[in-house]
């Protein structure tokens, strides 16, 4: 019984991990140069970004 419970806390972590995942690179939009998140750059104030 402990280890079905354990299993099932290990298999909820994963699937959670999973879903971050997925919310993060799936949904988010990313820089067209390196694939980063686009949130995380900084731009000038004519939209380019800075490198």
């Amino acid at each position: 019984m402990r280890l079905v419970k354990w299993c099932f806390a290990v298999f909820c972590y994963v699937v959670t991990l999973g879903v971050l995942y997925v919310l993060k690179h799936g949904l988010r939009r990313h820089c067209p140069q390196c694939g980063h998140v686009l949130a995380n750059h900084r731009r000038r104030a004519d939209g380019s970004f800075k490198d």
